[in-house]
């Protein structure tokens, strides 16, 4: 791997970022594969356009038409995503801070809500199809759960057929002030402002609330928020959850460290940015085999499992940005005798 390959890589996901979030541009692209001239010119001036036409062109994502730059289909892809990379975006005060010799730990909150909101929306609704199938009623307790973005999806999807009962936890005041104006007026959610690592005191305020157990637990990007992962913290965490909700299963979606090599040989994965951001504030992306060895160090089993944006390496080895994993709760006698 070339040290421009990462260059252009970066240069790459800042500029799918700019593009995408304007919402005509985007819209021109991702339908008609066109990025308009005169669209860029009113939005950024005549220099921009050409400074973005000419990028492209030297890369290969596209040709010359008549009304701008006719871009390709794995460029138009990459714009159909961008939403995914206001993510990486929120880290930019970071990343600054880190230039100038300061130290930050907090990336822009705000926008780091709603960039994971857009970012995963595409792994909700598996997991709600498999959670509703064949039930009358779901309890579900949503830990980390943002600006409520997958309890609206839950809802909708179960309509008037499933009846759903839900709880939201998450440590930012942001994403519970949202989740709270979201809900305010659905009497069977509630929400709490707890560290989510701190099961003790959330799932006492659960138990208040929902009368028995809940059926899923679902995590969403939680385990990467681990400041210098630990396995035995995890283990600790998992063995609470086990042991505070004995018949509940869990469902997990976290992100995957990509080898080096992918962020050269393919653009759709987790772009450097991602990985380096999340690095800088100290957060723990987990290669594939850590992934595994935690699931094997805890108290439950996979029951089942799904991973997006798959691609094969040089090696012929498969590598995965996302996972996601239902896991059903064994007693501790199962556990130590696996």
């Amino acid at each position: 791997m070339q040290i421009q390959d990462l260059v252009h890589h970066f240069s790459l996901g800042f500029l799918v970022c700019a593009l995408g979030n304007q919402r005509e541009l985007k819209s021109e692209i991702v339908l008609g594969g066109c990025l308009k001239k005169s669209l860029v010119v009113s939005i950024w001036g005549a220099d921009a356009y050409n400074f973005i036409r000419a990028y492209l062109l030297v890369r290969g994502y596209g040709e010359d038409a008549a009304e701008g730059f006719q871009v390709s289909n794995e460029f138009r892809e990459l714009i159909r995503r961008s939403q995914s990379l206001n993510v990486p975006f929120s880290y930019a005060p970071l990343f600054l801070d880190l230039i100038h010799g300061k130290r930050s730990t907090e990336p822009d909150r705000a926008l780091n809500i709603k960039g994971s909101a857009d970012t995963h929306q595409r792994y909700f609704l598996p997991v709600i199809s498999q959670m509703k199938r064949g039930v009358s009623s779901l309890r579900v307790i949503d830990i980390g759960c943002g600006n409520g973005g997958f309890i609206a999806n839950l809802l909708a999807s179960c309509g008037s057929r499933v009846s759903v009962q839900a709880f939201g936890v998450d440590v930012s005041d942001i994403s519970i002030n949202t989740f709270n104006s979201r809900f305010e007026r659905y009497s069977k959610i509630a929400s709490m402002k707890c560290d989510g690592f701190d099961v003790e005191q959330w799932s006492t305020a659960v138990k208040q609330f929902l009368l028995t157990d809940p059926d899923y637990i679902s995590l969403w990007f939680l385990i990467h928020e681990l400041r210098n992962f630990r396995i035995t913290e995890v283990q600790d965490f998992f063995c609470q959850l086990q042991q505070r909700f004995p018949r509940t299963a869990l469902v997990l979606t976290d992100l995957v460290r990509p080898r080096l090599e992918a962020f050269a040989t393919n653009a759709l994965t987790v772009m450097p940015e991602y990985t380096l951001f999340h690095d800088l504030s100290g957060q723990s992306l987990l290669d594939q085999q850590t992934w595994n060895s935690m699931l094997e160090s805890i108290p439950y089993e996979v029951t089942a499992s799904r991973q997006y944006d798959t691609r094969v390496l040089s090696d012929g080895r498969q590598e995965h940005s996302v996972i996601t994993v239902f896991l059903s709760p064994i007693s501790e006698e199962e556990f130590l005798n696996a």
